[in-house]
């Protein structure tokens, strides 16, 4: 551009400054989001206007008097994904969270501040040091673990004491709850229910003593729960519930013969839960109340109760969320319908196999199947949730994969029942031996296995028959089915694991310890041999290992291979037929200098390709963002540094348009606002964030996007002085503050001139410096 048109560009530029304030839009790089399944109910609790619900996904909490929804992950703070315990402090108004590594996570509901406290998880004495149950005492959080009792002060914020001796019993026996209770003396005591019995011991005396505890010899042996009724203790038990007598006997309550697992009491009641059971016993009798079995609606397995804000009880279930129960009448109702089921919006399953992004941005979920149930979970754009399951067609198998073809039609291989299709508009259709070519594998008439699915260039949908004769199926544009048989020189034993389908339409197709063999272009059979990349690598050359767990196209067309031992590239996938076999030989990653392998050893599940063409790899310890050479190590995220779930992250897929990142862990799904997006079409004004720039506010720099494929960004001074270069292919670039030279830059406006490297034009923008 002439330096006179730059600088009147720039003089019209400058006339104006506008930007967002301090803080980040909701697109801003680095932004975490869990997509968590809030279903799945361990424990409860109640605060005077709400309920709280520890949850496989994180903790929930419902005010029934609004319909308002909260929710709490690791993203909002907590020290772990799958809370264990949770219990509220009137006296401090907070939630105390406990966890299954001891960790303890108080929560303030007033502001959301999270705070966590190790103390439990760092004793070396115990290994298993899981917080079972928590109580509120003066001053102090009871929490009962799986090594004995922690008594945490709540205003010194460290533990006071720790009693791991119960008596006679062994040293590190499990507790499973402990209560503030009167002895039967009258004195104050504490109670303990554990894996070997009930325990009690005076609260002044030094507990630290195994000789301070006296066992009940005469109570139930398998104790879960206790609670203060009547003058008197009772237990929950593996078996019934049991109340201590003025003897010393204990009383077999006849509610149940399964586990009793909570106790609620109210007034002259003593309300209980079992897996399908709510009892109320008092004034006279016992009424129970079943709510089993798999009817919409119902309940299928309780796990806690609790009387909320508004004087009702309410139940968690393991699979439906938050219920609440009708004005209980009568002794012996049938099946019990909820009055109103509460289950935040999200998936049911927080075991993820697989997950994939339509060219729209909607989020597929494909998990295991989980208490007995199949689901698959839809997220779209604007946020909304549909999850689909039995009831809508999907058969009672496994989900093992996600595909999403161009007009949202979603694709799922299962573990045994064939291959799932649900249109765009939710109609949901299993293809099997019945309406297709797949066929039952191992000759078992109910054993389909489909592990893997993906679309071609045209639209036809390619199927991985595991475990048959005819590994590879598709469905061509006239929905006609056919099946492919293995290649002559691979065995037809060989398990097929995946399949990617490259952009010269050839199918690639990885096996279990045997390598990839390659079906070319179309749709007809291989006539003959075909490429076949056998395992044994050594030396930089061939498979990294024996196990290929992924396969993904770069941006460049080269083919980049997973493997539980490493990372290989393929430079030159179409010459797959053209007689070379060496020029498809995989090249093990290296680092920038070449001295050595790159990643070597790493177990990879997945691996994405981001709009720059940098690599997103999904990790049994972690995951990594390496450079479009793969070469050099850009991110990394781990539990311990991230609000990843689990360093066991098992999928992974990138939504060009807006350069979310999803990862699917082995404890839930999760998103994360990544700088790569996809290039624009056409050269148009840049969007620059934040401005004005303060450096010591935004540490993560300047943002500018809008830009095309190829893009040379100047950032330039007022008059037209060049400060800074830089080269992207994405379709954002981030500018760190400094000149060329690495000195910061001072206080002032700068104009931003991002020009196509094809000749494409010149996009704007403006960019405010205050230091």
């Amino acid at each position: 551009m002439p330096t006179r048109l730059l600088l009147s560009v720039l003089a019209a530029l400058l006339l104006t400054v506008p930007g967002w304030a301090q803080d980040p839009p909701s697109d801003a790089p680095g932004r975490w989001e869990a997509l968590t399944a809030f279903n799945q109910v361990v424990a409860l609790t109640a605060s005077p206007t709400t309920i709280w619900a520890a949850t496989s996904g994180g903790v929930f909490g419902y005010t029934p008097d609004s319909g308002e929804i909260e929710r709490y992950t690791t993203v909002e703070g907590l020290s772990s994904i799958g809370p264990t315990a949770i219990a509220y402090d009137p006296g401090g108004q907070v939630l105390w969270i406990g966890h299954a590594d001891g960790a303890l996570d108080r929560l303030d509901p007033a502001t959301g501040l999270v705070t966590s406290f190790f103390d439990i998880t760092r004793t070396d004495r115990f290994t298993a040091r899981q917080v079972e149950r928590l109580r509120i005492g003066d001053g102090v959080v009871y929490a009962a673990t799986s090594f004995g009792i922690v008594v945490f002060d709540t205003e010194r914020e460290e533990v006071r004491a720790s009693y791991t001796r119960l008596g006679t019993l062994e040293t590190g026996t499990a507790v499973r709850d402990v209560l503030e209770a009167p002895l039967p003396d009258g004195r104050p005591g504490l109670w303990a229910a554990t894996a070997s019995g009930v325990a009690r011991a005076p609260a002044g005396a030094n507990l630290l003593e195994p000789g301070a505890w006296t066992v009940e010899t005469e109570g139930p042996s398998d104790a879960i729960v206790l609670a203060a009724f009547d003058g008197t203790v009772v237990a929950g038990s593996s078996a019934d519930a049991f109340r201590r007598q003025d003897d010393g006997q204990w009383a077999v309550l006849s509610i149940t013969g399964r586990p009793v697992l909570g106790f609620l009491t109210d007034g002259p009641r003593l309300v209980s839960v079992s897996i399908f059971l709510v009892a109320i016993s008092g004034e006279g009798a016992t009424r129970r109340y079943s709510i089993e079995g798999n009817t919409p609606g119902l309940a299928d397995a309780l796990t806690a109760l609790v009387q909320g804000p508004d004087g009702r009880i309410w139940v968690g279930d393991e699979r439906d969320g938050l219920l609440r129960l009708p004005v209980l009448q009568g002794l012996t109702p049938g099946p019990t319908e909820p009055e109103q089921a509460i289950i935040p919006d999200g998936p049911r399953s927080n075991r993820p196999d697989d997950l994939d992004v339509g060219p729209d941005g909607t989020v597929w979920i494909a998990p295991r199947r989980d208490l007995n149930r199949t689901t698959v979970a839809r997220r779209d754009p604007d946020g909304t949730w549909q999850v689909f399951t039995e009831d809508d067609g999907l058969p009672d198998s496994n989900m093992f994969s996600a595909a999403v073809a161009r007009d949202g039609t979603f694709w799922g291989g299962t573990s045994s029942a064939g291959l799932v299709q649900i249109d765009p508009d939710g109609v949901v259709t299993v293809f099997d031996t019945e309406n297709s070519s797949l066929l039952n594998g191992l000759s078992s008439s109910d054993f389909l296995p489909v592990v893997d699915a993906a679309l071609d260039a045209r639209g036809q949908v390619w199927a991985v028959n595991q475990a048959t004769q005819l590994p590879l199926h598709v469905q061509d544009e006239d929905g006609t089915w056919q099946g492919l048989p293995f290649p002559s020189n691979v065995g037809s034993s060989d398990e097929v694991q995946g399949l990617l389908i490259d952009r010269f339409d050839q199918k690639w197709v990885f096996t279990d310890e045997t390598g990839i063999f390659v079906y070319p272009a179309g749709i007809e059979p291989v006539t003959g041999s075909a490429p076949y990349i056998r395992t044994g690598g050594a030396n930089g050359i061939g498979l990294p290992n024996a196990f290929v767990q992924a396969l993904a196209q770069d941006l460049d067309g080269r083919i980049w291979i997973g493997t539980r031992r490493g990372l290989a590239t393929i430079f030159s996938p179409g010459s797959a037929f053209g007689g070379d076999p060496s020029l498809i030989e995989p090249q093990w990653a290296r680092t920038e200098d070449g001295t050595s392998f790159f990643l070597r050893d790493l177990f990879i599940n997945d691996i994405a390709v981001d709009p720059a063409n940098n690599k997103w790899i999904a990790s049994a310890s972690g995951v990594w963002l390496i450079d479009s050479e793969g070469e050099n190590v850009l991110q990394r995220f781990t539990a311990a540094d991230s609000p990843l779930f689990s360093d066991n992250v098992v999928a992974v897929d990138v939504d060009a348009t807006t350069g979310l990142v999803y990862f699917g862990t082995d404890r839930g799904v999760l998103s994360y606002q990544a700088e790569a997006i996809a290039a624009a079409r056409t050269v148009s004004d840049l969007d620059v964030a934040p401005t004005p720039y303060r450096p010591a506010v935004h540490a993560s720099g300047v943002r500018i996007s809008g830009l095309i494929s190829g893009t040379r960004v100047r950032i330039l001074t007022a008059d037209g002085r060049l400060v800074q270069a830089l080269e992207t292919r994405g379709g954002a670039v981030r500018w760190d503050g400094l000149d060329r030279d690495g000195r910061p830059v001072p206080s002032g406006v700068y104009l931003v001139a991002a020009s196509g490297l094809d000749g494409e034009g010149t996009g704007f923008g403006k960019i405010a410096v205050i230091r």
